[in-house]
């Protein structure tokens, strides 16, 4: 089945999003997907939503990005990132990858610990535009490390998705008002 993908990407004409959602993607299989859409550089948008990957993934595949000036958006919706996998990511827009502008990391059971890991990249990355939180384990406390961040720190974010975190609570809404101040 992910041998029908690649294939469909090759297809896909130079510069262009390679869609390989929901294809069953594990661990092993990144690194094919990596060579084919990012190496030939062929690929502005990569779409690995609803697969297997692991922090074991989300590292070969941030590893793959510090040589690569093509990649503006990453689409990781619904893997098995956890804090951990989100960690080779933070790195990387840390230090000097200045291409990715779009991270999606929803669904991918997020705390507050990842939040935090987040928040700090923030502090430092100009570049980053987009970033979805969506449907994790986000709580009050990961909003206060954000809020604080996106205050005092970070102008160029211009959307963050925090929808169906089902920990936040009320008490964040003075800090969602200080952000749109």
């Amino acid at each position: 089945m992910y041998g029908s993908s690649i294939e469909t990407a090759k297809e896909n004409s130079k510069n262009s999003p390679i869609d390989l959602v929901n294809k069953n993607l594990d661990d092993q299989d990144i690194s094919l997907a990596i060579q084919h859409a990012i190496f030939s550089k062929r690929c502005t948008v990569l779409l690995l939503d609803e697969n297997c990957i692991t922090s074991e993934g989300a590292t070969t595949l941030a590893k793959s990005l510090h040589n690569n000036h093509t990649l503006i958006g990453l689409n990781l919706y619904a893997n098995r990132l956890f804090d951990n996998g989100i960690l080779p990511f933070v790195q990387l827009l840390s230090g000097s990858y200045p291409v990715l502008q779009k991270l999606l990391l929803g669904s991918n059971e997020i705390s507050n610990e990842g939040v935090l890991l987040l928040s700090e990249m923030l502090q430092t990355n100009t570049n980053l535009t987009v970033l979805w939180l969506d449907s994790n384990q986000i709580s009050d406390e990961g909003i206060y490390f954000l809020a604080n961040t996106l205050i005092h720190c970070n102008r160029t974010l211009q959307e963050l998705s925090l929808s169906n975190n089902k920990l936040i609570t009320s008490s964040s809404v003075p800090c969602f008002i200080e952000i749109c101040q």
